[in-house]
């Protein structure tokens, strides 16, 4: 029996492995102390939403509408799928490399945002399991004290999400991601 579920324990590691690759946001890594780093990021064009409720509604709700966008328009989905709070939840998808401003479809939905965005310099804390509001605020206060500690202030927040939903948790991997003022 505990053979069985060995098996099946690698072969679903596996094939969520093998699910889950899609291209991801890129960064040049500057520090590292424990689960914190300190990166760079370049420049990047996102198609983006802003949802006015409650974090996980609108995380869903946003995800819908920029899913539709992408995939009628056979863009591939990247990871991380972005969350960030301005005056409601805004939900960014980052859009493949290979786009600009100039060659990405006109988004039917005139909710959608397309923008150039960076993070420019940014701290970071990465964690797994699911990424619900408590854990989303322990993560958050042990990245603000880090940052506290090394004297950096804190411009804005983003949440970043890497999986799908079917990722076991255990496997998951998720990061807050604090932009340097």
């Amino acid at each position: 029996m505990k053979k069985l579920w060995l098996f099946l324990f690698i072969v679903v590691f596996i094939w969520v492995n093998m699910a889950s690759k899609v291209e991801r946001l890129s960064y040049n890594l500057i520090s590292s102390f424990n689960k914190i780093e300190v990166r760079s990021y370049n420049s990047m064009v996102v198609a983006k939403v802003k949802i006015d409720k409650k974090r996980k509604i609108a995380l869903k709700q946003g995800f819908k509408i920029l899913s539709d966008y992408i995939f009628s328009n056979n863009i591939n989905m990247t990871a991380p799928v972005l969350q960030t709070f301005d005056d409601g939840w805004w939900i960014y998808f980052i859009m493949p490399k290979s786009y600009t401003l100039e060659n990405l479809p006109k988004p039917l939905n005139p909710n959608i945002v397309l923008a150039n965005f960076s993070f420019n310099k940014a701290c970071v804390i990465k964690f797994s399991g699911i990424a619900n509001d408590n854990k989303i605020k322990l993560k958050s206060l042990q990245l603000e004290k880090f940052m506290r500690n090394k004297y950096i202030n804190v411009a804005k927040t983003y949440y970043a999400f890497f999986d799908p939903p079917w990722v076991l948790p255990l496997f998951r991997h998720n990061e807050i991601i604090a932009m340097i003022e």
